[in-house]
């Protein structure tokens, strides 16, 4: 329950598209990340929607798809 009120926290600071408004920072890999560990993609789409789609967005970012491919199973 702590965590999940800490996620609240940083979604609040989410502005979207990505993080921090219109232009992609690594704010919005780390958000990337963190949402493909724990609690996991579908809790972050429930509970912090904006956080969830900035990981979307750098998820199909060019720059970073190979790293996401080589590194991590396909997001949920």
């Amino acid at each position: 329950e702590h965590l999940a009120s800490l996620w609240q926290v940083v979604e609040q600071a989410c502005v979207g598209p990505h993080f921090l408004g219109e232009r992609f920072s690594a704010l919005d890999i780390f958000v990337a990340a963190m949402t493909r560990w724990r609690p996991n993609r579908p809790w972050f789409a429930e509970h912090c929607p904006r956080l969830a789609a900035a990981a979307r967005a750098a998820d199909v970012h060019p720059g970073l798809l190979p790293v996401w491919t080589r590194n991590f199973a396909p997001a949920a």
